[in-house]
């Protein structure tokens, strides 16, 4: 580097040179560490500006960095520390030199290469201004906060490549022991390494134990995949390391692997397996459950359960976001006790990386004045508009909120704010001033991140007296009531560009704008395509620089190719890589990265060639801007995520599929609008994708579009308590009785049936004990033996396996079954093949995929003007009679089940708890006191109404141990007698009929019409729903069609099997062009095939098939 370039100019030239791997030697590291210190000593000098107080913050800041990264390194040599002391002393941080150089002079004598910049003059620093002008504490909260030490009681441990943390240790630890884990930690705090030194426990043990890892998403699925693959390397010879197994595809043979990376369906399908409980459960060693939280949702959320429950070996459940998680742990805890795994609970509340939040005020919300959005001119001219208003976590504490809920956390600066506001508002602040709450008896030592939090504590005591004084601050509240009004339409999308743009020029991208509707998400990058390219082109057109390079390139490309001497010139001039119709750099926001042009071009072309992804969004790729949600086609979501995490793709906009532990690290989260379900569990899961550890060290919030009102409850509320189901549905009854039988009850299928029955709660939200499971399980078993569904031995009988493939459909799915066994089904087809198939799936509608629609859409108005029906008609009358009569055998069933569940109870305990009301908890007394006998009391004993599994309360109204339906039966049931009225599978549902609730026709609408347009405008389903609901529906028709072929070829299915057929039935988005739901065109009739059963088959062959063809036309 040459002496004669400027100060800057080298400290550019040395940044490039720290890429080599030579710096990292200690004596040359250091050597090169000091330099570049001394250039920026030397920078700030010579800047014109060095004594005002703003240069000074930016320069101590810059070297207090470099001081603290030399010295952690612990490799100086005296001559260094000398240096070292003199920056200190100059800044005014003399009194740190002894714990900052504490251990870190490890290398022998040499002198420093180069002159080092003078700071002292005898003995007396030479440059006044460098000393900061106020106590270094107060300095390092202001200023240092993200540079602190995060560790938390971190020491070095030979397990693992860095230096973990005191919990971090504990999951290790217990990770050895084969105990059973649940931990919970934020994003961000470094909970990935468990499940990849669990991987490598495995790998290392045995070749033939086996971890299973679910994952919530099939987008975490294969990113995980990625993970295996990239880490680890074995020769398994006739095995594979690792397999991916979801309903839609499969990567290599997920029962000859020893990592199986799967999605809760699948494992809860293979572990009531009966012929893998004899080969495959036993050697599974581990499961790890990423975002266990997922147990919580209505959706779904009963399978975790299963697998818990299941579950042949230790657990590992991770999460960041579980609410109230000592119920959930103590279930868990209960769980692992029955299956004798020793259980720990271990949590971490603290981020490695803050949040830091802001609200972005829209024109007619700044308080500046402004009005009507600002031309976009291009990145390079844009300057901030300072409309991001920085939001102190305290600040948004609601007035008269007594409590702060766990999860606030402040940053270093956020305290020292804080502390200034207490010590003018509240007496007695004197041990909170920062250099009194920090002397350290040792000495002075840099503040660490723990410090901090410490100092956090203290603070929040104190404010939590002022909050429940009541005091309100008029001023303050007045000051937000404007930004509570949302903004126009026009407005939020018009200055979307130019928050993108402040972004930008601040250096806070990349950044995913979360946005919940998939519509919505790809409007607004419609939007900003729009913007960047109108403001591209009026560029152009008067740009004189683009005319002439435009007209330079033109003049290289008409030049003479094969003259000799111009070739290699050409080769390497700028002109050969230009290409005026791509985008110009201050009008994209893609990143330059080390993915070349070309590559992008080939990726892009086999999109537009190979794939449904529309012109635009491949556009907007171009300029870094990307679309992800559940509805875009596979291999461009694929992409975009590596180009997100290569730096390509700057802006993602996105629902929220990438909000699941995805690997898409940003410096910035972004809500864009309100919406439903944006709520507290999904706003911590998005807002967590920023400031990922390892990537920042501090994350930023903004919030767009939103009401402050809105933000403040986003910000403030609690995390909901986990929700949760029933497990023991009467179908996972009868997939545990095939489990037992199709297994000659293995030892392995044995020991989880029982630790089911064995738990004193089936599930954390159900006080259920193990008596009434029995009885449920019981009165289960004799449903499904009278639904003949199991023979008089508990087997399986012949459509079992339609009923068990169709469990998440659960009581929809016992209504088929008897509807095929009652022959209705058979007579619906006997009729012309037109209007069977109606028939057909008009039945199917009514009892999957339904959806009740409003009065405003279901109005003759809008019928008739529609192509659309709309209302779904009503069932066939004896397809109703069939359903009704067979909701009256289970109310019989379980009215049953309650009556010996209530017997049983009060044999136990007797009437306790029964006379006291719920609310107020007055006991009243049921059995008669001793009095004398009177021809009143006489008759009314004798008369009396006596119930026993009825309430005595609902009782006095005259009601008897007869119920009308299982609702009934369940909300008037006697206290301690806890029916669930989902574990029931009632059919109530499906057979009323009214004005009050009509369903919406939007399945039999699309098989006729097939126009998806129409579903929304008519039907009103929301556009970006259309594509799963209906992929829902294909999958059930699939499912019957192919469970009714196997019927007729009297081939015995297993779970496995079912799972295997699974991969035809693909997702939209993730089929290819060639992909198709196959509906057995090529079956032929077996011999002796009944033809009431032919035709039954064919009209649901057909019914696939037509529906599958619409379908797949509006998304090829």
């Amino acid at each position: 580097m040459t002496r004669s370039s400027s100060a800057t100019q080298r400290a550019e030239q040395l940044k490039a040179l720290f890429r080599n791997k030579r710096s990292e030697e200690p004596m040359i590291g250091l050597e090169m560490r000091l330099y570049s210190l001394d250039l920026t000593l030397l920078q700030w000098i010579g800047d014109p500006e060095c004594d005002s107080q703003l240069i000074r913050d930016k320069f101590t800041l810059a070297i207090m960095k470099q001081v603290k990264a030399i010295c952690d390194r612990k490799s100086l040599t005296p001559s260094a520390a000398n240096v070292i002391e003199t920056v200190l002393e100059s800044l005014g941080f003399s009194s740190y030199t002894s714990a900052l150089l504490s251990d870190s002079v490890n290398l022998p004598d040499r002198p420093v290469t180069f002159a080092f910049t003078k700071l002292l003059k005898n003995k007396q620093p030479r440059h006044k201004f460098m000393a900061i002008t106020e106590h270094p504490v107060t300095w390092q909260l202001r200023l240092f906060g993200e540079f602190m030490d995060r560790s938390m009681d971190s020491s070095p441990d030979p397990r693992v490549s860095f230096n973990p943390d005191a919990w971090q240790r504990e999951v290790l630890d217990c990770i050895d022991q084969k105990f059973s884990i649940l931990v919970i930690a934020p994003t961000s705090a470094g909970k990935t390494f468990i499940s990849y030194y669990s991987m490598e426990r495995i790998l290392r043990d045995s070749d033939e134990g086996i971890l299973v890892y679910v994952a919530p998403t099939k987008a975490l699925v294969t990113q995980i995949a990625a993970e295996i693959y990239a880490r680890f390397k074995k020769n398994l010879d006739s095995k594979s390391l690792w397999a991916v197994h979801t309903r839609d595809y499969r990567i290599n043979d997920p029962l000859k692997c020893q990592i199986l990376v799967t999605v809760p369906e699948i494992l809860a399908t293979l572990l009531l397996s009966p012929p893998l409980a004899r080969v495959w459960t036993p050697r599974v060693k581990s499961i790890i459950l990423d975002e266990i939280h997922s147990i919580g949702q209505q959706e779904g959320g009963s399978v975790w359960e299963q697998i818990i429950l299941m579950a042949p070996c230790p657990i590992i459940g991770l999460s960041a976001t579980v609410g109230s998680p000592q119920d959930f742990s103590g279930w868990l805890q209960s769980v692992q006790k029955a299956h004798n795994f020793k259980y720990r609970a271990i949590e971490h509340p603290h981020r490695y990386s803050h949040l830091r939040k802001f609200y972005y005020a829209l024109p007619d919300e700044a308080p500046d004045g402004t009005t009507g959005p600002l031309d976009f001119k291009g990145l390079e001219l844009h300057k901030d508009t300072q409309r991001s208003r920085f939001l102190h976590p305290i600040s948004l504490l609601s007035f008269g909120t007594c409590s702060i809920p766990q999860d606030l956390a402040l940053e270093a600066s956020d305290t020292l704010t804080l502390y200034q506001v207490l010590q003018k508002h509240a007496p007695g602040c004197e041990g909170l001033e920062p250099q009194t709450f920090f002397r350290s008896d040792p000495g002075p030592m840099l503040l660490a991140q723990k410090d901090v939090i410490r100092y956090e504590c203290a603070l929040k005591e104190k404010l939590v007296p002022l909050m429940e004084s009541g005091k309100r601050n008029d001023e303050a509240t007045s000051s937000t009531k404007d930004l509570n009004t949302p903004p126009s339409r026009e407005s939020f999308k018009e200055n979307l560009i130019i928050l993108l743009s402040d972004l930008h020029v601040k250096g806070e991208l990349p950044a995913i704008l979360f946005s919940f509707d998939r519509t919505d998400c790809e409007i607004l990058a419609q939007e900003i395509l729009s913007t960047l390219k109108k403001a591209e082109n009026e560029w152009r057109k008067e740009s004189r620089t683009w005319k002439e390079k435009v007209k330079k390139w033109e003049t290289w490309k008409n030049r003479d190719d094969d003259a000799p001497d111009d070739r290699e010139e050409q080769h390497h001039s700028w002109e050969s890589s230009f290409d005026p119709e791509e985008p110009s750099s201050q009008f994209s926001f893609a990143g330059i990265t080390s993915y070349s042009k070309s590559d992008l071009a080939e990726e892009i072309q086999a999109l537009r060639r190979w794939s449904s992804t529309p012109d635009w969004a491949l556009a907007a790729l171009e300029r870094g801007v990307g679309v992800h949600h559940a509805g875009m086609n596979k291999k461009y979501r694929s992409l975009i995520e590596s180009l997100f995490r290569q730096g390509f793709i700057r802006v993602m906009i996105a629902t929220g599929t990438l909000a699941l532990g995805i690997n898409a690290p940003a410096k910035t989260a972004v809500f864009c609008g309100d919406s439903p379900y944006l709520t507290a569990l999904m706003y911590r899961q998005c807002s967590g994708r920023a400031g990922r550890r390892g990537f920042d060290l501090l994350g930023n919030v903004v919030f767009y579009g939103l009401p402050m009102e809105r933000v403040q409850r986003l910000v403030l509320s609690k995390l909901p308590a986990l929700g949760g189901n029933f497990p023991l549905t009467s179908t996972l009854s009868l997939r545990l009785m095939n489990l037992l039988n199709g297994s000659n009850d293995a030892e392995i299928a044995v020991a989880a049936v029982k630790s089911i029955l064995a738990l004193p709660r089936i599930s954390f939200i159900s006080d259920i004990g193990r008596e009434q499971v029995l009885h449920h399980m019981r009165f289960s078993i004799e449903y499904l033996r009278r639904s003949g569904l199991l023979d008089k031995d508990g087997k399986p009988m012949n459509l079992f396996s339609l009923a068990a493939h169709l469990y998440y459909q659960e009581p929809s799915n016992f209504a088929l079954i008897a509807l095929l066994k009652s022959g209705v089904l058979h007579k619906i087809c006997e009729k012309d093949p037109i209007s069977a198939k109606r028939d057909f799936i008009l039945v199917m509608a009514h009892l999957f995929g339904r959806r009740y629609i409003s009065r405003v859409y279901a109005s003759d108005e809008n019928v008739k003007k529609s192509p659309s029906m709309v209302v779904l008609p009503k069932l066939p009358e004896p397809v109703r009679q069939v359903l009704l009569d067979h909701d009256q055998k289970i109310l019989h069933i379980f009215t049953g089940y309650a009556l010996a569940c209530a017997a049983q109870l009060k044999k136990d305990s007797g009437d306790a708890g029964d006379g006291r009301l719920p609310l107020s908890e007055i006991s009243y007394p049921l059995e008669s006191r001793p009095h004398t006998s009177s021809i009143f009391r006489t008759r009314l004993r004798h008369t009396g109404i006596r119930v026993v599994a009825r309430s005595q309360f609902v009782a006095n109204s005259g009601h008897t141990d007869d119920f009308h339906s299982v609702e009934e039966l369940a909300h008037s049931a006697r206290t301690g007698l806890h029916l669930n009225n989902n574990a029931i599978p009632s059919l109530k549902h499906l057979t009323t009929t009214g004005d009050g609730h009509v369903l919406n026709a939007y399945l039999l609408d699309f098989y006729i019409h097939g126009q998806v347009a129409t579903l929304a405008k008519a039907n009103g389903i929301r556009r970006g729903d259309v594509w799963y609901l209906l992929q829902d529906f294909t999958l059930v028709l699939a499912t019957v069609e192919n469970s009714l072929k196997r019927l007729l070829m009297a081939v015995p299915s297993t779970p496995e099997a079912e799972a295997a057929e699974d991969t035809q039935f693909q997702d939209p988005a993730e089929m290819e062009e060639d992909d198709e739901v196959h509906g057995g065109d090529d079956f032929e009739r077996p011999p002796g095939v009944d033809d009431s059963d032919w035709k039954l088959y064919t009209t649901a062959r057909e019914v696939l098939r037509e529906f599958n063809e619409k379908f797949k036309a509006m998304w090829a």
